[in-house]
């Protein structure tokens, strides 16, 4: 087995979202207490597993309410750009798969869940985003 250097679970903990800080969000806040109860591998790559499901219902609920409030060409456009993050997504899982594959030792696989859950996490932030400087309150 491949030894880890500490410096690079240091810069992985320092740098990712879910271990650098603590997010005022419910999901972040449920995910950080589920990985401090837990601390196995297996239970933080759950953990880290129901919280890309819940931040994937998050995405879907931003989309759906960008949706409500666009006109028919924003919608498309919507649509078109979100398959398009879609098939980036799988494409990016896919590459993360096959690293976490070639890598050795268990912890490349709670690397691999942290990174998948982010991307998730990202995009529905940033829908969030949209859907807050063009149509929240105030609009």
């Amino acid at each position: 087995m491949k030894s880890i250097p500490l410096f690079l679970l240091a810069v992985l903990f320092s740098v990712s979202p879910v271990f650098a800080e603590n997010s005022d969000h419910p999901i972040d806040i449920k995910l950080d207490k589920s990985m401090q109860a837990d601390e196995s591998t297996h239970g933080m790559v759950q953990a880290l597993t129901t919280a890309m499901k819940e931040w994937d219902a998050e995405l879907n609920k931003y989309y759906k309410e960008l949706q409500d409030v666009l006109d028919k060409k924003g919608k498309e456009s919507l649509k078109k750009v979100q398959l398009e993050w879609i098939a980036f997504r799988d494409a990016e899982f896919e590459l993360l798969d096959a690293m976490m594959l070639q890598a050795e030792g268990t912890m490349y696989q709670v690397f691999n869940a942290n990174y998948q859950m982010n991307i998730v996490k990202d995009r529905a932030l940033e829908l969030k985003d949209y859907y807050d400087a063009f149509f929240g309150a105030g609009k």
